[in-house]
């Protein structure tokens, strides 16, 4: 008995001093890393006061030998050799050791932003076949949604992981498809580290110190405070730095080849005119926090959504400033990537991770692809035309659709829908009947989806040659309205002529105050509203008398894009406005492909924002 109580004891004392080792590393660094090939990658960590501590890998001829400071931090500087799978890696402090299997060397990049960047596989709808077939050569390092109000010095409960179907689910669609072309061009392993957090600004992954300290911030990072209601607390998740200090902080140590980023949505609603210039400024603080002034950054332009007036083009309009203004800094377009027309999350992530990774390979890896998506260069007004030029339009420009749409003119006075064609390699003759002397053009300088891009299929920005913030209310060009005459069922409405000023409910004051033309005439049915109690869920049912096409009026985007078989119209977006009480707000047009006497119902759920109304041009109800 004596025996098993010491033998108990010797034990627990074993354990305890097992546990209260002072040799320790952050979770950046562990099974599963990757390290940066080629280069002096950071291992660093926590030991006693001045200990010595010895790095030892399967790589390296001798150990590296560093010492703890003051505070018991160290820091070993080793030399990594060229790709390569299967290593290990060794820490030693006197008695304490830690050990690190299955590392890899290989190419590592922070892939970092908003929603769209933290968007997961299992969300999203190109990328799935990576869960049945992933890439075995790239790892992961998933923080997850964090934040703090202090820098911190790790990130608890994260661990760098393989690809594997459980652990990708959740991970960034777009740092995947990132780095599964990588992988595949350089054919060497690649780590990907996803800090991500959805409704995020850019203050907030910008240091605290950098962003009090600089005027460009002071409006965003008004707009960006948010107040529990029940708490009165200030929620961390906006405040300046509360990302950069849970995720980037504690990461700043680490050798990576480049960023991945994709954020900007919240900054359309506070400060887009100031975008570039705090973008600017954020890369030149993780580049020197990173001790890397070259390091490359590559932004994702925003999709046009249904951004209030031309904040949106003006956010994206910056977004390309950036990439014009800076070194190894690049700009990917997304025209052509609004798969929801609305939804600010698009669904098709593997296109906008490729484009990421062809800059990567073009830019920084040297590698013969095109990146650069045709850019405005110069602008010739002549014949009462104007002959917009592009720089980066590859072998040339093509529109695979009837028309080319997207551009206006101006003539010093209001902004007219114009027609264009493509002249020679790298040029688009823009004009408008009846104007003789234009001065001005813009293409897609609001939410419009254009058309016009590079054989190479890369799409043309958003741009204007005009400085006007006012927003610019010409229609672009939309495919000619189906006449079919529609018979509808349910729901409780009142009837009414679709024209300018027309009215969406019949409860409130609001009017459409830009109608669409080629609906005017229409009829359309009005939701019989007397008060809010009044929308209780029902169905719809709608009929058509002849194979074409159905429309509706819609109030949430989001809403119909759930509705199955139903898309919105791209450049369907009006406005409704009180003006007396100045409230206004969006409503688009969506539409069905149908046969003549198919039954479509709608359900009509509780909520009002998902009310809508029938338009053809006849209705009978």
């Amino acid at each position: 008995m004596k025996r098993r109580i010491v033998g108990l004891a010797i034990a627990l004392l074993v354990s305890v001093a097992a546990f209260a080792g002072t040799l320790r590393v952050p979770s950046f660094i562990g099974d599963n890393m990757v390290l940066q090939r080629e280069s002096v990658a950071n291992i660093w960590g926590w030991a006693e006061q001045g200990a010595t501590v010895k790095v030892e890998a399967s790589w390296l001829g001798e150990p590296v030998s560093v010492k703890a400071d003051s505070e018991g931090c160290w820091k070993a500087e080793v030399k990594t050799s060229k790709a390569s799978k299967n290593e290990w890696v060794k820490i030693t402090s006197g008695k304490e050791s830690l050990s690190f299997v299955d590392v890899k060397i290989g190419e590592v990049w922070v892939c970092s932003g908003q929603s769209n960047m933290q968007w997961p596989i299992a969300k999203s709808t190109d990328v799935r076949e990576y869960l049945e077939f992933p890439n075995e050569n790239i790892n992961l390092y998933n923080t997850g949604r964090i934040s703090a109000t202090e820098p911190q010095d790790d990130i608890e409960g994260v661990s760098w992981t393989t690809s594997n179907p459980n652990d990708m689910k959740n991970f960034s669609a777009v740092a995947y498809a990132f780095g599964d072309k990588l992988q595949r061009e350089l054919k060497v392993p690649v780590g990907l580290v996803c800090v991500a957090y959805g409704g995020t600004s850019i203050e907030s992954w910008t240091p605290a110190e950098v962003v009090n300290e600089n005027p460009l911030f002071a409006m965003g990072l008004k707009g960006n405070q948010r107040v529990d209601k029940k708490t009165g607390e200030i929620m961390v998740r906006d405040l300046a730095g509360a990302q950069y200090n849970a995720g980037i902080h504690p990461i700043q140590k680490a050798t990576i080849a480049g960023v991945i980023w994709y954020q900007g949505c919240h900054n359309v609603r506070y400060s887009p005119t100031y975008y570039d210039q705090q973008q600017e400024v954020m890369i030149n603080t993780w580049r020197e926090r990173f001790h890397n002034p070259q390091m490359p950054f590559y932004l994702v332009q925003l999709v046009p959504h249904t951004y209030e007036g031309i904040n949106g083009a003006i956010l994206r309009e910056n977004q390309a400033k950036v990439a014009a203004k800076m070194d190894h800094v690049e700009v990917v377009i997304t025209m052509d990537q609004t798969d929801r027309l609305g939804d600010i999350h698009p669904r098709n992530k593997q296109v906008v991770g490729e484009r990421l990774a062809a800059c990567a390979l073009g830019d920084h890896y040297g590698k013969k692809v095109e990146y650069k998506a045709p850019s405005f260069d110069r602008v010739e007004y002549k014949g009462g035309a104007a002959y917009v030029y592009f720089k980066d339009a590859g072998r040339k420009l093509v529109c695979y659709d009837k028309e080319i749409v997207g551009f206006q003119l101006s003539d010093g006075g209001e902004f007219f829908l114009a027609k264009a064609e493509i002249e020679g390699k790298d040029c688009v003759k823009v004009w408008v009947d009846g104007m003789t002397n234009p001065s001005s053009v813009r293409y897609c300088f609001n939410e419009s989806v254009g058309n016009l891009q590079s054989i190479n299929g890369l799409p043309v920005g958003s741009f204007r040659t005009d400085n006007d913030n006012e927003e610019v209310g010409a229609r672009p060009w939309m495919p000619e309205f189906s006449e079919v005459e529609i018979t509808v069922t349910g729901g409780r409405f009142e009837s009414g002529v679709f024209q300018p000023n027309a009215k969406p409910w019949n409860n409130r004051n609001f009017q459409i105050v830009d109608a669409i033309e080629g609906l005017c005439g229409f009829d359309y049915l009005v939701p019989q509203w007397l008060k809010k109690e009044d929308v209780i869920p029902c169905k719809v049912t709608i009929v058509p008398d002849k194979d074409g096409r159905i429309y509706i009026l819609c109030r949430n985007a989001g809403w119909i894009n759930k509705q199955k078989g139903w898309s919105l119209l791209p450049n369907s977006q009006m406005t409704y406005t009180d003006h007396k009480r100045g409230i206004s707000g969006p409503m688009w047009v969506a539409y069905r492909e149908v046969k003549a006497g198919q039954r479509v119902v709608i359900k009509w759920e509780s909520d009002a924002n998902s009310g809508f109304s029938p338009i053809a041009k006849k209705i009978n109800y």
